[in-house]
């Protein structure tokens, strides 16, 4: 039962640091995205 939990625990623990990692990805290539856009759009200036 113990190991069990753990593993439960850890798997929950996984799970959480992919979503927030996801999140963080997001918010990354957003930046991205907008700064590539600005270069695009401005490379005569």
């Amino acid at each position: 039962m113990k190991v069990n939990s753990k593993k439960d625990l850890r798997r929950q623990k996984i799970e959480r640091l992919l979503k927030s990692n996801l999140k963080k990805r997001k918010i990354f290539q957003n930046k991205l995205k907008k700064k590539i856009n600005e270069r695009f759009i401005r490379p005569l200036d």
